[in-house]
């Protein structure tokens, strides 16, 4: 399975610019990027925590060049194949409990899946479960205590470095955890904590995009009540784009 998705494409003078206006996705030319739901085209209809075509078609678009093998260790309902297919890159998709047939079976908490010979990624996507917000599958590494589950993004780091190209980046899409909404209980995990896991091994951030879930996610009942308790609920939602260091 894993071989045939690294079969060569061949190239075709479709510009990307092309193959985004063929798709009928927008480019966004600026660091935020907000889009109103799911393109039902790309992954599982209906999958938890689906994450917008839309937005994996921006990544590849600023982050990858045709035929460049993206690699996503958590593929969930497989929207990164379903994009990287139609922009013309190979991809590899592994999840905990695959759903389609085209993502390998594999355990995040192993760290990266082991590379095959003579391959080498150009990007490297993560949107893993984010800590504790909400009731993950059994055996997710949202189980873990705080120290572990971060620990668990060191291991993919240092892995990453293995898998990448020269010029390769890992992209994290990530939000705050933080249930006491002051930050004042021990699981609090910002952003920054996840970069510090990733400097350690070697990695620097190159961009910051913004890409905020939308206001629809929350019933008005719940916004409601956030107003009565003088809370803000939680929008924010970064996608951190990382580069090896410099030496």
């Amino acid at each position: 399975m894993a071989a045939a998705a690294q079969a060569r494409i061949i190239p075709d003078p479709i510009s990307d610019q092309q193959r985004m206006l063929e798709v009928g996705i927008s480019v966004r030319p600026y660091d935020v990027w907000m889009f109103a739901g799911c393109d039902p085209r790309f992954g599982q209809d209906g999958y938890p925590g689906r994450v917008p075509g839309q937005l994996i078609a921006n990544l590849l678009y600023y982050f990858t060049e045709l035929d460049d093998l993206v690699l996503d260790p958590m593929c969930g309902g497989g929207t990164t194949i379903d994009v990287a297919t139609a922009m013309g890159r190979r991809v590899l998709g592994y999840d905990i409990a695959p759903c389609r047939d085209d993502i390998n079976a594999w355990d995040i908490l192993r760290g990266l899946p082991v590379k095959p010979d003579g391959v080498e990624a150009s990007l490297i996507f993560l949107d893993p479960p984010y800590f504790r917000k909400k009731k993950y599958s059994h055996g997710s590494i949202s189980d873990l205590s705080r120290a572990d589950y971060l620990s668990v993004f060191g291991h993919i780091a240092r892995d990453g470095l293995t898998w990448l190209s020269a010029r390769g980046k890992i992209a994290l899409l990530m939000s705050d955890f933080t249930p006491a909404f002051d930050g004042s209980q021990p699981d609090t995990i910002w952003l920054w904590d996840y970069i510090e896991e990733f400097g350690s091994a070697g990695f620097e951030v190159e961009r910051r995009i913004q890409c905020p879930l939308t206001t629809q996610q929350l019933h008005p009942s719940h916004v409601a009540q956030f107003i009565r308790d003088k809370k803000l609920a939680r929008l924010g939602r970064d996608l951190i784009i990382f580069r090896r260091g410099s030496p």
